[in-house]
């Protein structure tokens, strides 16, 4: 056994029994919360001991040793073993020690290990990626590190996490997290975090194109929405549908006409773009005629639009369902005066819409 006020750590790899008060966990441990696994690999240490050796380092000018690759878990539950029992086949341990290289290889180690295990929130994963840019950042005596060039150095020392994939990780730490802390800290994924992040681009992109203020102004609105609905049980829809009401009551739109160019600019499909067209000043008989006269224009329209974007193989039961709601409302709509308000969408909704009534 090593005596704990030793004099100078190895310099080599090599097996060193320790006891187990000399260990400490990872200070910088990418896991935030309790090991869900906990008491299941507490009640297997009791049974069983440890099943591989802890892998451990040392700090420079320090005489404690420290966990290099995961295992914090394992040495929480070893020394609460220890302390309940006073065991002394909880009280050593051997373990595996590599020196010490940097702090930002130790916590590449330590992310590699949780990665393998599939055992840590999106959230943690990227706060973690960010802390070792920082690391490395300062390793390089504060050259900054692009997106790419952290990719490819993280990539080269054992994890695989792509350049989309950090961009997505930034997008969490540094846009998301001051904001939604509750729903990233539940285990919020990168799919919803990718979908916050389109959301966000598209109703900015719709705010700006119709003028309806400065960007400063919409960051303030998401941010303050993102505030309001942030809990353990986040829900996206939520968000989308408060921003959609900012919007429309700020451009002073129908919320369904919103809600339609919002959905098929996510979808990346094409809006179209509906002005209502003026009404004249015609004696009422005469209306449902003029209107269905249009009408029929804008019916042959929407079948000629279906008929040509769609293959045979796509003529499915949703769109002759949206082709009929057109026409029915086109065949509707005339008796009151209406029918120059129904405009076709032969790809989203009901097939066609109804604006400003």
């Amino acid at each position: 056994r090593i005596p704990k006020q030793q004099a100078a750590a190895p310099d080599d790899t090599r097996m060193i029994r320790l006891e187990v008060t000399q260990l400490r966990a990872y200070d910088r441990n990418p896991r935030r919360c309790l090991n869900s696994e906990y008491k299941r690999i507490k009640a297997s240490i009791r049974t069983q001991g440890l099943d591989q050796p802890l892998v451990v380092t040392c700090r420079p000018g320090e005489t404690d040793y420290m966990l290099l690759a995961g295992g914090n878990t394992r040495l929480q539950a070893m020394l609460a073993l220890y302390q309940e029992t006073g065991d002394e086949a909880f009280r050593y341990l051997d373990c595996l020690f590599k020196p010490w290289v940097a702090e930002s290889d130790v916590l590449l180690s330590h992310l590699r290990e949780n990665e393998l295990r599939d055992s840590l929130y999106f959230i943690d994963k990227a706060l973690a990626v960010f802390e070792v840019k920082a690391l490395i950042e300062a390793e390089m005596q504060g050259r900054p590190l692009s997106q790419r060039r952290l990719s490819e150095m993280i990539t080269a020392r054992g994890l695989s996490f792509s350049q989309s994939l950090i961009s997505k990780m930034a997008y969490a730490v540094q846009t998301l997290w001051p904001l939604i802390p509750q729903a990233l800290s539940a285990g919020m994924g990168s799919p919803q975090v990718e979908r916050i992040r389109g959301l966000e681009r598209v109703a900015r992109a719709i705010w700006c194109n119709k003028s309806l203020g400065a960007e400063e102004e919409f960051d303030e609105i998401f941010a303050a929405l993102c505030r309001r609905y942030d809990s353990p049980d986040w829900v996206t829809d939520i968000l989308q549908g408060a921003l959609e009401t900012e919007i429309a009551e700020a451009a002073e739109l129908d919320l369904p006409l919103v809600r339609l160019e919002l959905d098929a600019r996510l979808a990346r499909r094409p809006y179209p773009v509906i002005v209502p067209e003026p009404q004249e000043d015609a004696p009422a008989q005469d209306r449902p005629r003029q209107a269905a006269t249009s009408s029929e224009t804008e019916s042959l329209a929407f079948e000629k639009h279906v008929n040509s974007s769609l293959e045979a193989n796509e003529q499915s039961e949703l769109v002759r369902l949206r082709q009929r709601a057109n026409q029915l409302a086109n065949q509707l709509a005339p008796a009151d005066g209406l029918g120059h308000l129904v405009k076709p969408l032969s790809e989203q909704g009901l097939g066609f819409v109804v604006q400003g009534v």
